[in-house]
């Protein structure tokens, strides 16, 4: 008569453990433990040796919950893996590359009194007192950039990545580099073709972070975590792409300003692009420890 009532008993306790209220019992543990080595045995055939088998089954998961509590620092499921954190990294960095950038040519416009801001362009204070400094800071850019799309790539939903818009941000960083490494020595070396690779290099950055930006603002809505960015980031590429058109075909107008504007919406773009990855790595970091079913029930 024992044996009965303790069966009673420990499948009471097992139903009451099941019970989503009790969320720290999670059912994937039964599962693995279950099907374990269950390919190796031999499938029981009558019915008390599948009663026996399920009696060994929970008597093993009940082992598994003892040895390894859900509370415990040690407990981690199986079919949830923490994001790589260089993702937000790619995305912090970005935006604080980006907000230093922009806060770099608002200084210069203020130190270099030899040229006038408004039909200067950014080119032109790539020589002369803080060239290098400006030269540097392309050359950081151009490879925040690269990292920024690298990240944006390995952090979307596979609907939502690009190969395309990933090749347009490495070639559009290339050429920024090209153009800042291009304006260093060759103006002193080669005058002739130092002009050809600024002229060259500055087309291919434009036109592909241009390209790069408003394709993936587009591809922002099939995530559903950047969705309700892609108005914002697609209105910004546009407006970025409207100043840089009206740059080149309006040749009357001051050039320096429209093409200031242009820089500084595409970098505007990243930051932002930047900070929203941190916050959405962030933030599904900080959901997985938290992935028990309460079914709706708070509980201390």
């Amino acid at each position: 008569m024992h044996g009965p009532v303790g069966l009673r008993v420990h499948a009471a306790w097992l139903r009451r453990c099941r019970h989503p209220v009790n969320a720290w019992f999670d059912r994937t543990d039964t599962v693995s433990v279950r099907a374990g080595r269950a390919h190796h045995r031999a499938k029981p055939h009558t019915r008390a040796e599948r009663t026996r088998q399920d009696r060994h089954d929970s008597w093993k998961a009940d082992r598994l919950l003892m040895r390894n509590p859900p509370d415990s620092p040690t407990f981690a499921p199986h079919a949830r893996a923490m994001p790589p954190r260089w993702r937000g990294s790619a995305g912090r960095i970005a935006a604080a590359a980006g907000m230093v950038f922009i806060g770099l040519v608002l200084v210069l416009q203020w130190l270099r009194g030899d040229l006038w801001w408004v039909d200067a362009q950014l080119s032109a204070y790539l020589h002369g007192p803080y060239g290098l400094l400006l030269r540097t800071a392309y050359c950081l850019l151009a490879a925040t950039m690269a990292w920024l799309a690298l990240g944006l790539y390995a952090a979307l939903a596979p609907a939502a990545r690009s190969r395309t818009v990933l090749g347009l941000f490495w070639m559009a960083a290339v050429g920024l580099c090209m153009v800042s490494i291009g304006d260093s020595w060759m103006p002193e070396l080669a005058p002739e073709a130092a002009a050809m690779v600024h002229v060259l290099s500055a087309e291919t950055t434009f036109l592909c972070v241009i390209a790069a930006v408003l394709l993936q603002s587009w591809y922002f809505r099939r995530d559903v975590r950047w969705r309700a960015h892609f108005p914002s980031a697609f209105l910004l590429g546009w407006a970025a792409f409207a100043v840089l058109l009206f740059h080149v075909t309006v040749t009357s107008a001051p050039l320096g300003i429209s093409q200031k504007i242009a820089i500084v919406l595409i970098v505007v773009w990243m930051v932002r692009a930047g900070t929203v990855l941190a916050r959405c790595e962030r933030d599904g970091a900080a959901r997985l420890p938290h992935s028990r079913d309460n079914a709706g029930v708070n509980q201390p």
